[in-house]
């Protein structure tokens, strides 16, 4: 599919999914439009399935599930069950997004898994039912062409907001590289203000996603730094349990919907590297392009609750505790629940 062509779809998709959000609790945005569907579903035809995210500009969801939700795939398999999406972004990220389903604002979320351990450790009533991505990279900017590498840190101070998954990538980084972190200086503080930081040689370095430093490299700050080994975390989807006891088949649309997206971007990566690299501009499409394939493919990408993801998650929670992040009890086993992505398998195999 063209460019032309990919984005002219999209925009067919936008016109059909996006609704209002006003008077949502913790919502950024409190305008929209009310849609065709939107309006269906204030006649009884249509339940309403709201979904927390990050992003408050352009109410769009994360990865495979952002990929889903412009390539119409979410709203068709919603729909099959009696549900339409609506999409909320909330600019306080992952406590508000918590705050709001453990309110009833929200029917789930879709955030990191740091988010959803906090949340469910916390004692709300949720489930993980669908990965969105298991590996969702980072990497280190620097302000100097001299800091090639992590052992370059060493005597420099680093942006590292601490209580986050950045503070679990950077003990890993760190690790990996053999660097003496006594030697580092972690300056607690988010990205946004950590690139000024940067800017103004406060600072000597920034950790954050790799599409995020790769793209402030192209805009001409800073310089990626090399790293041994790629560090991610995970971005998911956080179900309340009260819409999984009501309408269980919700949580396998979505299910549906990840696979589909995931089978359309194994054969058509472009379509990948267009929709999420659009909010970076020009280069945005090779920025998601270079920074989603560190290891060689977009395999990983699958909604599948593997081995590897569930052994990942039993390994941050337990870094979660011991650092004092959370300290709730957390039955990760019952929590991540894959039987959803499984009845969705059989159910498309059909």
């Amino acid at each position: 599919m063209s460019k032309k062509n990919l984005w002219k779809k999209i925009t067919t998709v936008l016109a059909i999914t996006a609704v209002t959000i006003a008077g949502v609790t913790g919502c950024a945005n409190s305008s929209g439009t009310q849609t065709e569907k939107a309006e269906e579903n204030t006649n009884g035809n249509f339940k309403e399935f709201r979904i927390g995210c990050a992003d408050a500009t352009n109410n769009q969801l994360i990865d495979l599930g952002a990929v889903a939700q412009l390539n119409g795939y979410l709203e068709e398999e919603l729909n099959k069950v009696g549900y339409i999406a609506k999409v909320i972004g909330f600019a306080g990220a992952g406590p508000e997004i918590n705050a709001a389903l453990m309110s009833g604002s929200l029917e789930a979320a879709n955030y990191g898994e740091f988010p959803a351990l906090t949340s469910k450790a916390s004692g709300s009533d949720t489930t993980v039912i669908g990965i969105s991505d298991s590996k969702l990279f980072y990497g280190i900017l620097a302000g100097s062409k001299d800091i090639k590498t992590v052992k370059d840190l060493e005597g420099k101070k680093i942006v590292v907001q601490q209580g986050t998954p950045l503070q679990y990538a950077w003990e890993q980084i760190a690790q990996e590289a053999g660097i003496d972190t006594d030697k580092v200086e972690v300056i607690n503080s988010n990205v946004a203000d950590g690139m000024s930081l940067l800017q103004t040689k406060d600072a000597d370095a920034v950790l954050s996603t790799l599409n995020s430093v790769e793209n402030y490299e192209k805009k001409g700050i800073g310089y990626v730094v090399e790293q041994e080994k790629p560090v991610y975390s995970s971005t998911v989807f956080n179900i309340s349990n009260k819409i999984l006891k009501e309408e269980p088949q919700v949580a396998v649309a979505v299910n549906k919907a990840l696979i589909r997206t995931y089978e359309e971007v194994i054969q058509n990566s472009q379509t990948l590297y267009d929709i999420l690299g659009e909010k970076y501009g020009e280069n945005g499409a090779d920025i998601i392009q270079q920074t989603y394939t560190v290891d060689g493919s977009l395999d990983y990408l699958t909604p599948e609750f593997t081995n590897e993801f569930t052994d990942y998650i039993d390994q941050t929670y337990k870094w979660m505790k011991d650092n004092s992040i959370i300290s709730g009890e957390v039955n990760t086993k019952e929590f991540f629940d894959g039987s959803y992505y499984e009845q969705a398998v059989k159910e498309l195999a059909k």
